[in-house]
């Protein structure tokens, strides 16, 4: 994982799960939350998103075996992610407040859902994504 696909509040693994809090692209390493130092891009892995991770942010599995988050006011859905998965990809589905869209995406990972959801305006649910710290969940 190249250290220029990062944002700050990024989920990474250095040996143990932590945001990203700092970004040099000069040396090309992250700092991370909890951990003085900085770290190469050899020195990081991205977290693969599961079903554990998923429901742990209050996604919820529906009829068709979609991972679905909503946010609601009402009867109405401001927004909305949906992920289903297949073998290692999650085909994810995104609708913002913000009156953004995004259908068929291919990830893998945590942070490119973070980056999708700050996308289409989902800033708080991104920026505080749960993931147990210390090691894989």
């Amino acid at each position: 994982m190249k250290t220029n696909e990062l944002m700050i509040g990024d989920w990474v693994s250095a040996g143990y799960n932590s945001k990203v809090t700092g970004i040099d692209l000069n040396t090309d390493a992250i700092r991370i939350a909890g951990n003085i130092g900085w770290f190469k891009t050899n020195e990081h892995e991205p977290i693969p998103i599961t079903p554990e991770i998923l429901e742990a942010n209050g996604f919820l599995i529906d009829d068709e075996d979609w991972f679905v988050w909503e946010r609601r006011s009402g009867i109405y859905t401001l927004a909305e992610v949906k992920l289903y998965q297949e073998d290692d990809v999650w085909h994810a589905a995104l609708y913002g407040p913000e009156v953004c869209e995004i259908d068929d995406l291919n990830i893998r990972f945590v942070h490119d859902l973070q980056h999708a959801m700050r996308l289409i305006g989902l800033h708080d649910f991104a920026d505080n994504f749960v993931i147990k710290k210390g090691g894989q969940q």
